[in-house]
């Protein structure tokens, strides 16, 4: 009984030990790696015990990692720039990025957009910053904030507001002058205390907040940036991430950041660089243990200026780039992920080593990203096969599933619409406020901060008229028109050239016989101020003297044209629709009434129409085609879509998105600066065409236009070493759906007696086949467009025979599977072109990869120039080959 008594004791002292020892080693066992775990991404989540505990919620660095929740992070970011999207489609577009892979955003804050004039604030609609970062929590999606306060993004004045550039003194932007420090000093007294609740350690999305951008690449100013950081501090708080992004070389990290712990110091580098020496060179500016390697901004495509091929990058080699970054557990933001559309007048500009080599962006901004402009995905970047996408390398290196690919929103041709011209700029100019000054004065110190300003003065007439005007210094583009005063009110202003930044040469006045005094007028139009560079400090309008003849003219007055910019309700539109409806009710004093007619199209003129859509669900993106308009901006239902250039290219459409529209009549208002569409017709598509520019035709020929299109007859003579052969072409005004054009081509070998027709009408049966607008054009004179196309492919064995069957004039099975062939082929041939004569789009931040982007270009000139020989030798071979 002893025995037993004390047996029974026994085990109830070792169980009681046993519970003791549990309760104090369960705590260290729960924070051993699991055993069986060999992931390097499992491996990779071993945080210490204070970490565990104490930062439940918390984003910091440490062990040259990021940590979020106590857990190793890798951000895989993108940007999306809230203020190039509509807040109608900023949720679709943020799931486009979670399914893209992504985990983070990264966007700019531009100051002007949301200080357009000193002291009016707006952060209303697409300027709702604090909505954007909620619905970006609500998602699941952490953001990294950069609220400059430049931000370059090749939005105009970097994101400085204009009226900055009216104070006098000048304040010295970019610097620790005492006056621009102040102005920062009140603008982030209110950004910043809007953004501390939502940082990440306060509950919110945001996990790091940028101070200036890519200063490195501009100045020299430590002061400056350790002003940025203390302004930062006091309202962000000192556990806020405030990092900076600069070049990858040494020179521009030791201008652009602070070495140390004030700031964690990112980089960004041309796309294909190794990334990881640039890696080892980003820890000498970070403190120790605290440089995790990020690419702040990984270029996914390039920007793209008027007049310029539009910029493309091949997916397979983006991909691949980002790939060696992701898989040794680096982090990378795609720059970028969405790129949007620069609505209103605020795109940017680059100039070259000289202020006058100046180079606006274009209206859109798709960047080429893998979230297309409109939101589409079903590219080779977003989901191309294998491991030649963007999503597929950035799924293999996510810890969990990501979301599947969305579809396409659906987009809607509504076909074209008829616009009635309402009036010439001329007609409203008493309706426009007016400042006076004894010298021109610039848009920004006349309260102009965008669009256009009409400057006009008189001088006396004397003889004929007639003389030389010269303008030295213009901001932008300046249209020069002559009257004589005493005409006011009953005539029509004479147009008589253009004063280009980038071209500035003296005109000669015509010869007006006015009896008294002539009046000149010069509008100029603001396309976008430097966003980028030495030369940012980009004052707009006339900036000099105004010499006829050299002499100064003086007493001029300034018309500022109120034509609204994004956000804004612009005052001349009402005029506009009014004059449309035919129910003009200005003023007892002054009424717009109608010019007697004349050949005006130079005249800078506005129109208007409607799209009518009958059904709520109806509604859906669309793009505006100007084809065969000349240069100008268009705003439907009084918002501001952007500007369009097609005579210059590349852009021959504008993005509109539906939630711009609605049910009924939508009013659509066009100011053509230079020569409208002879037909004043404008075409709602449902694809984006970046295939415009000069020596292209621009309007697209089609069966809803007025007419037939006209191919008129032109020949090219190709000699080999035989004898010397002719292909004729058939050229027109507008761009012929490729089928009518493959029809109107005729080939002859040594046949000089050949007489072809003069003119030919393209076959009403083709006129809208089902093929994209030829842009694969050899040209053999400027003013029309032939086929061209690469050695391998089949395409003019395709033209033939389909040229043939036309000419038969038949069109059955066999024509229509030609077509199809034609097609087929015609894609083909434009991928092979487009991977051999694409912009390499990548971003030379440093003085190397400057060069390097140099060479790159110059090797792929002399691709393109061999290729070119190739295609003259194929149709010389094809010729040969004729009997």
């Amino acid at each position: 009984m002893v025995r037993r008594r004390s047996t029974t004791l026994t085990w109830f002292f070792l169980i009681f030990l046993s519970l003791i020892a549990f309760g104090i080693f369960v705590p260290v066992f729960a924070l051993l790696p699991p055993l069986s775990s060999d992931s390097p991404h499992q491996l990779q989540h071993h945080p210490s015990s204070k970490r565990n505990q104490d930062h439940a919620r918390k984003f910091e660095i440490s062990e040259d990692k990021f940590w979020k929740d106590g857990q190793p992070f890798q951000i895989i970011g993108g940007d999306l720039h809230y203020f190039r999207v509509l807040p109608e489609y900023w949720e679709d577009r943020l799931l486009r990025a979670k399914a893209l892979g992504l985990n983070t955003i990264q966007t700019y804050v531009p100051w002007n957009l949301h200080e357009p004039r000193a002291g009016i604030l707006d952060f209303d609609g697409i300027a709702d910053l604090v909505a954007f970062l909620k619905l970006s929590q609500k998602l699941g999606i952490l953001v990294m904030l950069r609220p400059g306060p430049y931000i370059c993004a090749e939005w105009d004045l970097g994101g400085f507001p204009p009226w900055l550039l009216s104070i006098n003194p000048a304040p010295r932007l970019r610097s620790s002058d005492p006056t621009f420090l102040q102005l920062v000093d009140t603008w982030w007294g209110i950004l910043l205390p809007k953004v501390a609740p939502l940082l990440y350690g306060s509950g919110g999305p945001v996990i790091m907040v940028q101070i200036e951008n890519e200063f490195g690449s501009y100045g020299d100013d430590k002061a400056y940036l350790h002003h940025l950081v203390s302004v930062a501090r006091k309202h962000l708080g000192e556990d806020a991430i405030l990092y900076t992004t600069d070049g990858g070389s040494r020179e521009t990290l030791e201008k652009g950041t602070i070495r140390g712990d004030a700031v964690f110091s990112a980089v960004d580098f041309t796309t294909g660089d190794d990334p990881w020496p640039i890696f080892e060179l980003q820890k000498e500016f970070n403190a120790p243990g605290k440089s995790p390697p990020l690419s702040s901004e990984f270029y996914t495509g390039w920007l793209t200026h008027w007049g310029e091929k539009n910029a493309q990058t091949d997916a397979a080699f983006t991909a691949a780039a980002l790939k060696k970054i992701l898989e040794r557990n680096g982090s990378a933001v795609l720059y970028m992920a969405h790129g949007g559309t620069n609505f209103g007048f605020y795109n940017g500009a680059n100039t070259g080593s000289d202020e006058s080599d100046y180079k606006p962006d274009l209206t859109s901004y798709d960047y080429d990203a893998p979230i297309r402009e409109s939101g589409d995905v079903n590219n080779a970047k977003f989901k191309g096969i294998a491991a030649s996408s963007i999503r597929r390398v950035v799924e293999q290196h996510s810890l969990g599933s990501i979301p599947a690919v969305p579809a396409d929103n659906e987009k809607k041709a509504y076909g074209s619409i008829h616009v009635t011209k309402t009036g010439t700029l001329f007609d409203m100019i008493h309706y426009f406020d007016v400042v006076e000054s004894e010298s021109p004065i610039s848009m920004e110190s006349a309260g102009q901060m965008f669009g256009f300003m009409l400057y006009v003065t008189e001088y006396a007439a004397k003889d004929n008229g007639g003389g030389v005007v010269s303008i030295p210094k213009v901001h932008d583009r300046a249209q020069v028109f002559v009257m004589c005063s005493s005409e006011d009110g009953h005539g029509r202003p004479k147009y008589v050239g253009t004063f280009e930044r980038w071209s500035n040469q003296p005109l000669t006045l015509p010869n007006t016989k006015c009896h008294s005094n002539i009046s000149l007028f010069v509008l100029v139009e603001n396309m976008g101020r430097l966003n980028y560079g030495p030369y940012i400090f980009d004052r707009k309008g006339i900036l000099s003297p105004v010499y006829l003849d050299g002499r100064i003219l003086r007493r001029w007055k300034m018309h500022l044209i109120p034509i609204g910019n994004l956000n804004e309700v612009p005052k001349i539109n009402p005029i506009i629709q009014a004059s449309h409806s035919g129910v003009i009710t200005m003023s007892a004093r002054k009424r717009l009434k109608p010019k007697k007619s004349g050949n005006d199209s130079n005249v800078p003129a506005f129109y208007a129409g409607y799209i009518s859509i009958s059904k709520e669900d109806e509604i859906k993106d669309t793009f505006i085609s100007l084809s065969g308009w000349g240069k100008g901006i268009v705003t439907i239902n009084n918002f501001n879509i952007g500007r369009f250039w097609p005579l210059k290219g590349p852009q021959c459409n504008l993005y509109v998105p539906a939630p711009v529209l609605h049910r009924g009549n939508n009013v659509v208002v066009i100011f053509e600066l230079e020569s409208p569409n002879p037909e004043l017709v404008v075409r709602f598509v449902d694809q984006p065409d970046f295939t415009c520019g000069q020596g292209k035709s621009n309007q697209i020929c089609s069966r809803d236009a007025p007419g037939q299109p006209t191919l008129m007859l032109q020949k090219l003579q190709i000699t080999s070493k035989e004898k010397t052969h002719s292909v004729y072409f058939f050229a027109s005004s507008c761009l012929v759906p490729t089928a009518a054009v493959a029809a109107a081509v005729m080939a002859a070998a040594a046949t000089p007696t050949l007489a072809p027709p003069a003119a030919l009408t393209a076959p009403a049966t083709l006129a809208n086949a089902a093929i994209p607008p030829t842009n694969i054009a050899l040209k053999a004179t400027v003013g029309f467009t032939a086929i061209s196309y690469p050695a391998t492919c089949k395409f003019p064995s395709l033209v033939e025979k389909l040229a043939d069957t036309i000419e038969n004039g038949t069109r059955d099975q066999q024509s229509d599977a030609l077509v199809s062939d034609l097609k087929n082929h015609f894609e083909k041939c434009q991928q092979l072109l487009n991977s051999i004569s694409g912009s390499i789009g990548t971003k030379a931040m440093t003085v190397e990869g400057q060069k390097r982007k140099l060479e790159e270009s110059e090797q792929s000139l002399h691709q393109r120039r061999d290729l070119m020989t190739k295609y003259r030798k194929s149709v010389e071979d094809l010729l040969k080959s004729e009997p």
